[in-house]
């Protein structure tokens, strides 16, 4: 075989490989990216409990921790809404849906493959809970889930109920970015335990 081909086998092989390699580091960096932010998010979460709401995790940040969501025994931090770039970093609370405490439905997004990783296997009767900046921790009974035909969910404002709803791409192990579909899972608040009773022997 001519030398002249061998030259242009060799550099495409390496072309490949190179290709190759950087697909592969994106692909890691994104899950890299999800976890870092979420220590640096821990910190400001601690300053918004101790009365200090709103400050950004890092200087440049356009978004801040509004409330811990707990799924499946694994707990992370819930953003404002900043638009589509804020779901690199954590789940994001929907605008236009309620606050998180608040009496409604509360809507989280998160991508499939970081922090909403496996949602469809929340089977209903799994418990989630949602902690809030003013120290309160609410617990949500899973009722069910659905696949959306479109990234549009209807919520019925003058609903008073607390409701719960999780939102994240459609299917969860799909390669191709920007199918409309959407897997949502809903769920409502359950009751709250009971206070434990203490009792107090008194010596007479």
């Amino acid at each position: 075989m001519p030398k002249g081909k061998w030259g242009a086998r060799r550099i495409a092989g390496a072309s490949l490989l190179a290709l190759g390699a950087l697909l592969t580091l994106n692909g890691l960096w994104i899950p890299a990216k999800a976890v870092l932010a979420q220590h640096l998010l821990e910190r400001a979460w601690q300053r918004t409990l101790s009365g200090r709401p709103g400050l950004p995790p890092w200087p440049w940040a356009d978004t801040f921790p509004v409330a811990r969501l707990s799924v499946g025994g694994r707990a992370v931090l819930v953003l404002s809404d900043s638009g589509g770039h804020g779901l690199a970093f954590g789940p994001t609370h929907v605008s236009g849906s309620a606050a998180p405490g608040a009496a409604g439905t509360v809507v989280i997004s998160a991508h499939r493959d970081t922090h909403f990783r496996g949602l469809d296997g929340v089977k209903p009767g799994a418990l989630l809970t949602l902690e809030t900046p003013d120290r309160r921790t609410l617990r949500y009974r899973v009722t069910g889930s659905r696949v959306l035909p479109k990234p549009k969910l209807t919520i019925d404002e003058g609903d008073a109920k607390r409701r719960l709803v999780l939102i994240t791409c459609w299917p969860l192990d799909g390669m191709i970015p920007g199918r409309p579909e959407r897997f949502a899972l809903f769920a409502e608040e359950a009751p709250q335990p009971a206070a434990s009773k203490i009792r107090t022997s008194i010596r007479r």
